[in-house]
């Protein structure tokens, strides 16, 4: 199970990092 963890905790932090990223950039577009 921490080896789960371990190796996909790094994608869903990039994963939730573009969704942030995009959800910031559509702001700033307004």
């Amino acid at each position: 199970f921490i080896e789960f963890l371990a190796a996909e905790l790094p994608r869903m932090t990039a994963r939730a990092n573009e969704h942030f990223r995009q959800m910031a950039g559509n702001a700033d577009r307004g």
